[in-house]
């Protein structure tokens, strides 16, 4: 598993850099965006759907400022766009449309040769099944 379950303080940003150096595939604990859409329902219940997931099946990394080859291999890193706001709105919306709570979720944001990029490590959770409710929809996952 790409960063061997650790939390983020552990992991460099050399490690990022390689991903994309080596054009690291997506895999089943690792997902990569160019950008979350805050403002959007689409975007927003995706990244829900995406964090619920990882929590349901051992935990994962999402990672926001990779942009991939359109078949999950790492290309280049892209700045993010007001990450910050982007980290507290994926925090409310875990609050708010995640249940049960995933503990010990992270988020933080990278500078990493001068582009913004959003580490999330979502916990292998023993609180599952986690379900999202969102825009009066349900989807466990």
């Amino acid at each position: 598993m790409i960063f061997e379950g650790k939390i983020l303080e552990q992991i460099s940003n050399d490690e990022i850099i390689s991903i994309v150096n080596e054009h690291l595939s997506e895999r089943q604990h690792v997902e990569y965006k160019v950008t979350i859409n805050h403002r959007d329902d689409t975007d927003r219940f995706e990244t829900l759907c995406d964090i619920c997931s990882f929590a349901n099946s051992g935990g994962g990394y999402l990672i926001v400022g990779i942009r991939d080859d359109g078949s999950g291999r790492a290309q280049k890193i892209e700045t993010v766009n007001d990450p910050e706001r982007i980290v507290r709105s994926i925090r409310s919306l875990c609050i708010d449309h995640i249940a049960e709570r995933i503990d010990g979720l992270e988020m933080e944001v990278r500078e990493i040769n001068g582009d913004s990029v959003i580490l999330i490590r979502i916990p292998s959770s023993g609180r599952f099944p986690h379900m999202v409710t969102f825009d009066n929809n349900t989807q466990l996952l």
